[in-house]
């Protein structure tokens, strides 16, 4: 095995002209050159042209003697060149020094499917045979060197209060895992459950309100399910009580309210020219809703309302569309009672100028 010497930043050119048969070769510089090249060891030097820098030559060093080395030449692949004074001398790293240093990591190789590299006394490398079906790689304690053992010792005399030979049991699992793991042929799952994916509603989550396949239990006896039209379905015990279809219609059986606690309000200020408003924003008319397989309806157009009373129509990504525009209805309410109260005020005052110009 090729044994090799390393110094760092070796990198000058040659002092004279190096005949092809020359067994010496004279630097500009021994800057950073060994002191001296232990017998049997190799300090490679690398020589490249400096006309064209595309031809290589590596030669292995046995001695130094300031800037002069004696050389073998031609090494590695390469051929024995003549040089010119000039010409660029460096020390790299060579393939045959990648070669030398593999073979060092692997002076014991591997020989059958299987075996392991192991470090022995003194770090030595040695083959350890793969070991019998069942052994485990194991090692009786620091500085020994790793050994197979049997995979079963006679100091196992018991699991979990249980002595002899004994079987993994449900109860086992449960016990190291702090829960009760869920079983794809069936089991119960206590406790609540996190799902950070999907549901497959194919596969059902059932309890005991619980009634078709793909239901959802909400708690307070209460779940969701999805029927065959696509319709969220919300359920309890006195059947369907509110539905949410596909096409984004909600229906419920009893009163939807929204937040109206005067502590959550401020700047309060009462609705006026309310009845000018209603004349100017609102103009019901009727229409057919072609996302909705042209379902007749009655309402006002969200761009009407916009112009004057912006805060209650609002733009979202759906329905096909990046800039749905809905309308808040609930909160037209109260532009509608003010104005039934102006316009009740106006009929009042008008009856009273009547009333007086009758007077005699």
């Amino acid at each position: 095995m090729t044994t090799f010497i390393f110094e760092n930043n070796v990198s000058t050119t040659l002092a004279s002209a190096v005949a092809s048969t020359a067994t010496t070769i004279t630097l500009a510089s021994s800057v950073n050159l060994p002191a001296s090249i232990p017998t049997g060891t190799y300090f490679p030097i690398t020589l490249n042209d400096a006309a064209t820098r595309t031809v290589y030559e590596v030669c292995y060093a046995t001695a130094v003697s300031g800037a002069t080395l004696t050389v073998l030449r031609g090494q590695e692949g390469t051929i024995a060149q003549s040089w010119l004074t000039g010409d660029y001398a460096f020390s790299t790293v060579t393939a045959g020094q990648m070669q030398a240093l593999e073979s060092a990591f692997m002076a014991n190789p591997m020989t059958n499917v299987g075996d392991i590299i192991v470090g022995t006394t003194g770090g030595a490398p040695s083959r350890l045979a793969a070991g019998p079906v069942g052994y485990i790689f194991t090692s009786t304690g620091p500085n020994s060197a790793p050994e197979w053992a049997s995979g079963v010792t006679s100091s196992v005399t018991s699991f979990n209060s249980r002595t002899g030979a004994v079987a993994l049991e449900s109860a086992d699992v449960t016990n190291a895992l702090g829960y009760t793991p869920y079983s794809t042929a069936g089991g119960t799952i206590s406790g609540n459950v996190i799902v950070n994916g999907t549901i497959n509603a194919s596969q059902g989550i059932t309890g005991s309100a619980l009634t078709s396949t793909g239901d959802v239990s909400i708690g307070n006896g209460a779940w969701l399910l999805s029927n065959s039209t696509g319709t969220l379905e919300v359920a309890s015990a006195n059947g369907v009580v509110a539905t949410l279809s596909a096409t984004g219609s909600l229906v419920a059986a009893g009163t939807i309210q929204a937040g109206s606690d005067p502590r959550v309000k401020s700047n309060i200020r009462v609705i006026t020219d309310a009845l000018e408003i209603v004349r100017g924003s609102f103009t019901g008319c009727t229409y057919r809703r072609t996302d909705q397989n042209g379902k007749y309806e009655s309402g006002f157009l969200a761009d009407d309302v916009q112009l004057t009373l912006p805060h209650l129509v609002s733009e979202h990504a759906m329905n096909g569309f990046d800039d749905f525009k809905t309308l808040d209805y609930i909160h037209i309410i109260p532009y509608l009672a003010n104005a039934i109260t102006e316009l009740h005020d106006q009929v009042k005052a008008l009856q009273r100028e009547i009333s007086q110009s009758r007077t005699p």
